[in-house]
């Protein structure tokens, strides 16, 4: 498989792509989570909205409601592999105010058929 590798560029006057199996998998993953759902006017239900995490208090219910319906919405999508774990984490407090800085670290382990469990980690955010 062959896709337009992120971010987006060019090399020598074509756009740089990717055949990397695991490039390939972790690009698609960080698509669905960061796609708010009815963004895509075709597939209105696509899309894991991780950004409202920014602006939610971080308990276990509100994340393991997210975590539910976000790792179903991954694995429907995702054909090269099967999202296991998502976790999440601010660098600094869980109790962010509106009036800071929000970063949310994302991290995803995954499993691809003959290379096994692998994982990475991303971040969210935003200035209010």
């Amino acid at each position: 498989m062959k896709a337009i590798s992120i971010p987006f560029n060019f090399s020598n006057g074509s756009v740089v792509t990717t055949t990397e199996q695991t490039t390939i998998t972790e690009q698609n993953i960080v698509d669905v989570l960061m796609t708010s759902p009815g963004e895509r006017a075709i597939n209105v239900g696509y899309g894991g909205n991780i950004q409202s995490l920014l602006y939610e208090p971080m308990d276990t219910l509100v994340f393991d409601d997210f975590k539910l319906d976000v790792l179903d919405k991954i694995n429907k999508v995702l054909t090269s592999g099967n999202v296991v774990n998502i976790t999440t984490s601010y660098p600094n407090s869980p109790q962010m105010s509106f009036s800071e800085d929000s970063t949310l670290y994302v991290t995803v382990q995954y499993s691809l058929p003959f290379e096994g469990s692998r994982g990475f980690t991303f971040n969210v955010n935003t200035t209010i």
